[in-house]
């Protein structure tokens, strides 16, 4: 490995932690600050801005890292991130717009959504740089910006202790860091200037943005029953047992990520051996982790979440351990998924997170109707098995059917 390669997944490896653990920390503080009604509502509307914020990226990072059609140029993709960001909005007003929500919760949706939306906008100039090679700078700006953010609310909360004043601040600080960082860094990569709007990208890419709208779906299924049949305490628990999960889905995308260049040039020179050799290694490495994780879950879980929060969980001891399984069997999905992203076999993918979607939408809900919040997990982990499942059938299936075109 080389000196490059090294640097790229370091970096790349602590933004992403430091990003993706940035949610645990805006909870711990607002539940610890606020109160756990207030972090109720507050972990419902930040679920609720990353379930929309997947209309603000499209096709994601992983489709532009890997996209080789060289009809779409990276001015298309930033050209094509103003449109749907815009959507992003427009699709969170009708959707608040038809619920009945109290004036505090319309108002926390819009703000969390509005610094997903800056944050769908960076996503689009990190996979400029990860295209270029410089996923390492991707990976410092994570790391600074997710301190900040996490630091800056944190600090206006303790002061105002008004969780809408310091939700604010996440925008200002996002923004603020693209302007004076993150657009610098692109001077680095040569951009060709084009204000023209390519339809092909949205053609392109439609597969992948409706596959990964639909995995946010089923992630987030539990909490939009939760929100329909719950209370916003029972919301903030929930909230509270299944952000450890979150770190099973960041193991499955640091391990991935530095690596999605070299499967898709070992793919593109029909070197499919070795592709299948690395990509086995990779999972491997993600189901030790993820046992690792369910025992330290067992054993330490619940006292260190209770001491953290604030909050008493011995009671959903089982509904915790049941997150952690279900949250390994989707960070085997994101593998899977992105190794058939770099196959470009994306239609094969949406069936497959049709039919779960449609499982998940009556299952969660009759679960957690009935069995309240060890239904919602119960519905989490089964909806992640299937989709699990799913993906090994047909991973294997085109694997097969590209070795005989091969030979």
């Amino acid at each position: 490995m080389d000196t490059k390669t090294k640097k790229n997944i370091l970096w790349n490896t602590i933004g992403s932690l430091v990003n993706a653990f940035t949610s645990l920390f805006f909870l711990i503080s607002v539940t610890r600050i606020n109160g756990v009604k207030i972090a109720g509502v507050f972990s419902f509307a930040f679920s609720l801005a990353c379930f929309f914020q997947v209309i603000g990226t499209y096709c994601g990072r992983s489709y532009q890292v890997t996209e080789n059609n060289k009809e779409i140029k990276d001015s298309d993709y930033i050209n094509s991130r103003y449109i749907t960001c815009f959507i992003m909005m427009l699709i969170t007003a009708l959707y608040v717009l038809f619920k009945s929500y109290t004036k505090f919760k319309i108002i926390l949706i819009f703000i969390l959504v509005s610094f997903k939306l800056v944050e769908a906008f960076a996503e689009v100039l990190y996979g400029i740089l990860q295209r270029n090679d410089y996923l390492d700078k991707v990976g410092k700006s994570l790391l600074i910006k997710g301190v900040l953010g996490v630091a800056s609310l944190v600090i206006v909360d303790l002061i105002t202790k008004n969780i809408i004043i310091a939700s604010s601040t996440l925008i200002l600080v996002n923004i603020l860091f693209i302007l004076f960082y993150d657009l610098r860094n692109l001077k680095e990569c040569k951009i060709e200037k084009n204000k023209k709007f390519n339809i092909n990208l949205f053609k392109y890419g439609f597969y992948a943005f409706c596959y990964t709208f639909l995995t946010f779906y089923l992630i987030n299924a539990p909490k939009l029953s939760i929100d329909n049949y719950l209370s916003s305490s029972k919301q903030a628990v929930f909230g509270v047992i299944a952000m450890p999960a979150t770190f099973m889905a960041l193991c499955s995308m640091f391990i991935v990520h530095p690596y999605l260049n070299r499967l898709t040039k070992l793919f593109n020179s029909n070197r499919l051996d070795e592709f299948n050799k690395l990509f086995r290694k990779l999972i491997y490495f993600l189901l030790i982790i993820g046992v690792f994780v369910l025992i330290a879950a067992y054993f330490l879980g619940i006292p260190v979440l209770e001491l953290v929060y604030g909050v008493k969980l011995k009671k959903y001891l089982y509904s915790f351990l049941i997150i952690i399984v279900g949250s390994l069997f989707y960070s085997l999905s994101i593998l899977y998924q992105n190794a058939l992203t770099v196959f470009r076999k994306t239609g094969i993918q949406l069936v497959a997170y049709v039919i779960d979607s449609v499982a998940t939408l009556f299952l969660s809900n009759f679960l957690t109707k009935n069995y309240h919040l060890f239904g919602a997990s119960l519905s989490y982990l089964v909806s992640m098995l299937l989709l699990a499942l799913m993906y090994i059938i047909i991973y294997a299936f085109e694997n097969q059917k590209i070795k005989k075109d091969v030979k």
